[in-house]
């Protein structure tokens, strides 16, 4: 599934909550703190809208279980 700039929160906080699961498995934090967050939700946008980047998610039973998020 392919992200939009008008559908992009969905992928994006799919790929937070994923990226913190993973890091918490091996006891730490990660390196998405929120500053990072905040700048990927501000700029997402613009970069999709210019096909700067690429940003997909996997479902399975309506739940996202995977995202690709690359730069171009």
């Amino acid at each position: 599934e392919q992200a939009t700039p008008q559908n992009f929160e969905t992928h994006l906080e799919a790929l937070f909550r994923l990226h913190e699961m993973r890091w918490q498995q091996k006891g730490e934090g990660g390196v998405l703190p929120p500053n990072v967050q905040a700048a990927h939700r501000e700029t997402v946008p613009a970069l999709l809208q210019i096909g700067a980047c690429a940003l997909y998610s996997v479902r399975l039973n309506d739940e996202i279980v995977g995202v690709f998020y690359g730069l171009q």
